[in-house]
């Protein structure tokens, strides 16, 4: 039994040893991560170019929505202007424009935000044709101070918004309410 324990011994001990000799190595590298809140978009209103009147229903017409919004603005203040064959009927209807604000990481520079809107959105519905709708925007983002949940503004993000327009193209023989939706996406780039 003895010569069990110390040939066990010798084993365990030259084995430690054996290791010692540069058999091994080690080597450490340093883990890291940095956590950025995630991005968070909602839509504050729709876009309405109101009630347009065509000079005939016969001729193509268009009309153009541009978008103002200054920091601190819950809604973008829209305008309508270059009238072609077509006037705003004395009953505007409700003009408004899309308006979106955007939650981004405190850390993280406004231009390393992507925002992308649909460029061509088609309104359908009514009697006739569909009517292209080419969007416009008052891109770059304004600072925003909406307090809204579903923006999650805690102390750690950065709050933008913006409004969104376009270009009503009319084709001939298009009448009545005409509808489509128009998609914006806000990414880390």
């Amino acid at each position: 039994m003895r010569k069990l324990i110390t040939l066990s011994l010798v084993a365990g001990v030259s084995t430690f040893a054996f290791a010692a000799d540069g058999n091994s190595a080690t080597a450490s590298a340093t883990a890291s991560v940095r956590i950025v809140a995630p991005l968070r978009i909602i839509s504050n209103s729709n876009m309405n170019f109101g009630n347009i009147v065509v000079d005939d229903i016969a001729d193509a017409a268009k009309v153009t929505m541009t978008t103002t919004t200054a920091p601190g603005d819950l809604y973008a203040t829209p305008t309508l202007k270059d009238f072609v064959k077509c006037a705003q009927w004395k009953t505007k209807g409700t003009v408004s424009a899309a308006t979106f604000h955007y939650s981004y990481d405190l850390g993280v520079a406004l231009n390393d935000v992507k925002v992308t809107v649909d460029p061509i959105v088609n309104l359908t519905g009514g009697i006739g044709p569909a009517v292209k709708l080419t969007t416009n925007s008052d891109l770059p983002a304004d600072a925003c101070f909406l307090s809204d949940p579903r923006l999650d503004a805690s102390a750690g993000t950065h709050q933008s918004h913006f409004g969104v327009g376009g270009t009503l193209d009319i084709p001939a023989g298009a009448l009545g309410a005409k509808t489509g939706t128009v998609n914006v996406t806000v990414e880390y780039i």
